[in-house]
């Protein structure tokens, strides 16, 4: 009873922070449908929900700037919120209909229990300040989740030596009383593909896999990818995943 009670007061504050983060968002970054005098920005789901995540893993996800004026859109302050996150930028200057990535990676650390960071951009469109919202729930251990726990924490596929590894495998283990869906979310140009079945029975176990993609074999990563888990209220937990490369020769220099 301690834990679902711990678990339900989690629940809570997040709900709480989402609705705070919703309506700041609806204030203060609104789409734009066309292209406009100026430069001006778009970006698009401002928010990201990690949900349940253990510590002392590095997840990522990205945002997406648009330009939707007609002079390009330039970059002038991009702050990350913390030590604990990165945002590499490709480029400061979007041009005119272009979108521009931005992948956070934020490393959950010696956390515990709900964290809301809010990184900050501002643009040559106006003096005006965005933030960004990213949220998550630092579990000490996978055990602690509710109502599923995945296992393992964090998912290495890495590779040494000239034997090829593409696949790792993940389980969803359902500790409620109802069936729940599994929907994959935050997976779009991730290093990697997610196959997982849609629904996990109550009490039951079901398994996922990464398959690494053909040009990021020989390649080191470190991502994650974000499961939504719909049963009477929404749940999100993330896997980290790792891959580090290291071939024969490669090992030998």
């Amino acid at each position: 009873m301690r834990q679902r009670d711990l678990m339900a007061r989690f629940r809570k504050r997040i709900r709480g922070t989402l609705m705070a983060v919703a309506a700041l968002a609806a204030a203060t970054v609104a789409p734009t449908g066309s292209l406009t005098a100026g430069p001006q920005l778009e970006i698009v789901n401002p928010t990201m929900n990690f949900g349940r995540v253990t510590q002392n893993k590095i997840i990522t996800t990205d945002f997406w700037i648009k330009s939707t004026g007609d002079e390009p859109l330039k970059i002038t302050v991009l702050w990350a919120g913390c030590g604990c996150a990165e945002i590499p930028l490709p480029d400061s200057t979007v041009m005119p209909g272009d979108s521009m990535q931005m992948r956070v990676r934020f490393a959950t650390g010696r956390y515990q229990g709900v964290v809301h960071k809010r990184p900050t951009v501002r643009t040559n469109a106006s003096l005006e300040v965005i933030k960004l919202s990213i949220l998550a729930e630092v579990l000490v251990e996978a055990d602690e989740g509710w109502p599923v726990v995945l296992r393992p924490d964090v998912l290495d596929v890495s590779q040494f030596g000239e034997k090829t590894r593409r696949m790792g495998k993940f389980h969803v283990e359902n500790r409620s009383d109802e069936d729940l869906r599994v929907v994959v979310v935050d997976s779009a140009l991730k290093s990697f593909d997610v196959k997982i079945p849609d629904e996990v029975k109550a009490g039951e176990t079901i398994e996922g896999r990464i398959r690494v993609d053909g040009e990021m074999l020989e390649q080191d990563f470190e991502e994650s990818v974000t499961l939504r888990i719909e049963g009477a209220e929404p749940y999100y937990y993330t896997l980290p995943v790792v891959r580090r490369y290291r071939s024969l020769d490669r090992a030998g220099q």
